[in-house]
């Protein structure tokens, strides 16, 4: 029986894509098997893997069964199916399971670094967190597998505005790329900085901090989501819906949706209402209506929507250029 990728794990996938798509290639689903469609709805690599992902950088990752591989976008084979487990790639590389440790692809399929760590997470801005197997610290490395930062943390999250998150002791923390300590752990959970803030949590409530720690936005809400193009996606504490802030904490989209997938991206945000998803533009105004189980980003024009399994697409006007049935 062809493995089919849960919603969830899709939800995974579709988060972790690349913005840009070189080649605008497009997941598609034929009775139970993965290929890739342009952006007209043209199929160009034929529905013949049981699991698939996004195009990231012009490589896809696949699989059969419970191995994978990588593509190009003339789906060629780059690097054999032959692996537990393969992240998307970003910077050039790609994070990849080989038995019960991790290491990185390069472009061509050659094991540029090898398969020594426990855990390891994608190149952002030149360097990568990853999880010792002996003490079981993270630290990063460059993309020569060199220790960039010795590992001495609890968790170390990516790269973003060049601050990474840390774990000492379970507070959450900033360093620089350098290693040198910018943020001492304080926060009981925290995001990446992005438009030169950071949502972060203190004891059960969510608020927003600057490059020097300095609260900009009160700890008032229930859950947080980090800024984009704006605005931050939040959670009300009173009503425990989602709506939209700008950088003066103040709901410029009111709290009323029940889930958001993140804050916008590329002028829309998808989020959930009635049990259903649809994508709203930054008026809060409904582009795509909520009817799907799933809308991912848009990406060129399109957005990938799910329904009962199925994937199809939609455009900036809730059109659907490929309908979600298999």
């Amino acid at each position: 029986m062809p493995i089919r990728i849960s919603l969830f794990v899709c939800l995974l996938l579709l988060l972790g894509a690349c913005a840009k798509r070189e080649g605008g290639l497009y997941l598609v689903l034929e009775n139970r098997q993965y290929g890739y469609m342009d952006r007209t709805g043209k199929i160009i690599i034929a529905p013949q893997y049981d699991a698939a992902m996004q195009f990231s950088e012009g490589l896809a990752v696949v699989g059969q069964k419970t191995a994978f591989g990588v593509i190009n976008e003339s789906g060629s084979t780059v690097a054999s199916i032959q692996y537990a487990d393969i992240r998307p790639f970003s910077e050039g590389l790609a994070v990849a399971r080989i038995g019960k440790t991790f290491g990185y692809l390069d472009r061509e399929g050659a094991l540029a670094i090898r398969a020594e760590f426990r855990n390891a997470m994608r190149f952002s801005e030149g360097l990568a967190a990853i999880e010792t197997m002996d003490s079981g610290k993270w630290g990063f490395i460059d993309k020569n597998g060199r220790k960039a930062i010795a590992p001495q943390y609890d968790y170390a999250s990516r790269f973003s505005q060049g601050r990474a998150m840390v774990v000492v002791n379970g507070k959450c923390g900033f360093i620089d790329k350098t290693g040198a300590l910018v943020i001492a752990p304080q926060f009981d959970d925290a995001r990446d900085f992005s438009d030169s803030l950071c949502a972060a949590k203190r004891g059960n409530r969510w608020g927003y901090v600057n490059f020097a720690a300095k609260p900009v936005i009160d700890f008032v809400f229930e859950n947080a989501l980090s800024f984009r193009e704006g605005l931050a996606a939040a959670q009300d504490t009173a009503s425990r819906r989602w709506g939209f802030i700008d950088k003066s904490g103040r709901f410029v989209i009111p709290p009323q949706f029940e889930s958001v997938l993140e804050s916008f991206n590329g002028g829309y945000a998808s989020v959930r209402l009635n049990g259903k998803y649809g994508a709203i533009d930054a008026s809060g105004r409904w582009i795509v209506e909520p009817k799907y189980d799933f809308v991912g980003k848009f990406v060129d024009g399109l957005a990938q929507v799910m329904l009962e399994g199925a994937i199809g697409y939609v455009d900036v006007n809730g059109r659907e250029v490929r309908a979600p049935t298999e």
